[in-house]
């Protein structure tokens, strides 16, 4: 799926629920927060270097490492199957250069016990929903869509 990187940071104070029903959920289109909207994310703090414009995959991996994820190399034409992996190994090979069209997908932190890593926007109607509250990590070159 491309994004276009062109277009103007989200407002969030301009999309109403509808919008983002409409333009984003039903579509299953991406939403890019602006930096603005995540400075009180733990998870901003926590898994990123300093400047925070960086994973900082080591704090990733002694928080999280122990789950088993679902990985599947985007450098698979066709119907790529999915794998898993413990998230640690898949770090350790981004951390080393390798494996870099892998792509965790899915990654249900909610639904392993952790909750405070972020919070959902208000308008999203989505900020108690733990079963919609997961992340996908990849280097730049794993490509998705």
């Amino acid at each position: 799926m491309a994004v276009d990187s062109s277009a103007p940071p989200l407002r969030l104070a301009e999309l109403s629920y509808d919008r983002f029903l409409q333009n984003y959920l039903l579509p299953n289109q991406p939403v890019i927060l602006p930096a603005s909207c995540t400075t009180t994310w733990s998870a901003r703090r926590a898994w990123t270097t300093a400047d925070a414009t960086l994973p900082d995959w080591q704090a990733v991996s002694a928080l999280y490492g122990h789950i088993t994820v679902s990985v599947t190399d985007c450098a698979v034409t066709g119907d790529a199957v999915p794998t898993t992996a413990l998230l640690s190994d898949v770090i350790d090979r981004w951390r080393k250069g390798e494996g870099r069209t892998l792509y965790v997908k899915d990654l249900h932190l909610a639904l392993q016990g952790v909750t405070a890593f972020y919070e959902a926007p208000e308008m999203s109607a989505l900020s108690t929903m733990d079963s919609v509250r997961f992340l996908s990590m990849s280097t730049a070159f794993a490509m998705t869509g």
